[in-house]
């Protein structure tokens, strides 16, 4: 981030660095943030697409569709993966329960 941050030609690159910085740096992006909110099920899905910085991407990410340019979502996913295989037996994610298109049929 620091070289980041003092090399003017590299500021594009801090979006990325943060994204993927997750698992190692527990940084992540505003809309990383409300994915996990929504998934949660403490943010609705229309408010997020309200929020997020591509409404597009977003809805396409939440289906679980992904495109070759959303490597700074794998570690993301990686650690959303792991707490539901973390959570307690009978205890389903908020938006695990029912599938992703009720979930967004609830809000």
């Amino acid at each position: 981030m620091r070289e980041c941050i003092a090399d003017k030609d590299r500021t594009k690159e801090i979006h990325d660095a943060i994204a993927k910085g997750f698992t190692t740096y527990g940084m992540q992006t505003f809309d990383q943030s409300l994915m996990y909110l929504v998934k949660k099920g403490l943010v609705t899905y229309e408010e997020s697409l309200k929020h997020v910085s591509n409404p597009d991407d977003f809805a396409l990410r939440f289906r679980g569709i992904a495109s070759t340019s959303d490597g700074s979502w794998e570690s993301f996913e990686e650690k959303e993966a792991q707490e539901k295989a973390e959570a307690p037996a009978g205890e389903a994610p908020a938006a695990a329960a029912g599938g992703d298109d009720e979930f967004i049929q609830r809000f």
